[in-house]
This record gives structure tokens, sequence and C-alpha cells, in this order.
């Protein structure tokens, strides 16, 4: 991954555009670079790019802790975790929900401008026979906006795709040959 490593090698630089910023921008600006190292999104960052360009997708979580510090983590397929971005006709986004498995049980954790919302897949059958979704949890999130950030973008292998394909065509072929006529 060295393109990762290119793009989140070096920390993110922080400018504030304004030429003459008041004491409250010039103070509010400070406490984001401060709270940027202290919770430490650069590395977030780095799994998030890991993410998206290895698998095609991946989601920056914001969150509190028990002692009420913001936190952030990764959510990645390859952590089991399918991320379901729901928008409106404009392409305005409405919700972010996350799709997993914990302990054997289906969740979607879904996220908007003010709530966090947890369902769980009942064991329950209802009358169609099929198994229902339902609401377990109901929070403020206590953020302004969705705490879930998401990305979607094409793997970096994509444009070799065809090629790997059709090496193991040809791998596969040479294999059979050779197992045919020796």
């Amino acid at each position: 991954y060295k393109n990762i490593v290119h793009v989140c090698g070096n920390k993110t630089i922080h400018t504030l555009l304004n030429k003459t910023p008041s004491e409250k921008e010039s103070l509010y600006f400070s406490k984001i670079k401060e709270m940027w190292e202290e919770y430490n999104i650069e590395n977030g960052k780095y799994k998030l790019f890991e993410s998206v360009w290895g698998l095609g997708d991946g989601g920056l979580l914001f969150y509190w802790d028990y002692t009420g510090k913001i936190k952030c983590r990764c959510l990645s397929f390859k952590d089991g975790y399918v991320i379901c971005p729901q928008n409106d006709d404009n392409g305005d986004r409405l919700i972010e929900s996350v799709y997993y498995i914990s302990d054997g049980t289906e969740y979607i954790d879904s996220y908007d401008d003010m709530f966090f919302y947890r369902h769980r897949k009942s064991v329950k059958q209802v009358d169609s026979g099929n198994l229902n979704w339902e609401l377990i949890e109901k929070n403020p999130h206590g953020f302004r906006e969705i705490p879930l950030i998401t990305k979607r973008a094409d793997p970096l292998h994509s444009p070799a795709q065809p090629l790997i394909e059709d090496y193991e065509r040809l791998s596969c072929t040479y294999s059979a040959l050779m197992n045919k006529y020796g």
C-alpha cells in the first residue's frame, strides 16, 4: 500500500485561511488542531484510506466514550461491517447504517442528524414467515450531524482486475492440459 503511505505518510497540516481571524475563530481553530492530535484522527484517517483503497468502502465513526471524550474508529468490510448509506432523491444523505454480526446475532446501527438507532434481527417470525428487525435502542448521539463519515470508491486493483482474471483462466487451462496430457 505505497499509495496510502504516500497520501497519509505526513501528518495533516491545518491552515486557517482567514488572514485576520477573530479571537473566537483563533481559539476554535486551535481547539480543532489539539483535538486532531488528542483523539488520534490521523490513525483513523490512515485506516479509512486503507479500507477504501483496499476493499472499496470504509467509514470513520466518531463517538463519545464512557468518560465523555470523543473517539473515532474505522469501520471496514474486512472487520465484518457492511456500510449502507441512505440518500434522498437529490443525493443528500439522510441516514448512515452499518450491518454487522456480533455473537451470532445480526444488528443494524443507524445514525441520522440527531439519533443513534440499533436494530436486532428478531428470532420471532411474523405472519409472512419472515424474520423481523426490532428497534432495541434509540439515543441522541450528541453531534450536530451524522457522526459516521463514509466513502465508496473502486479499490486500487480495479484497473488490473481483467488482467488478473485472464491470468487465472490461463493458469487453470494450463493446469487442466498438464493433467490431461502430462
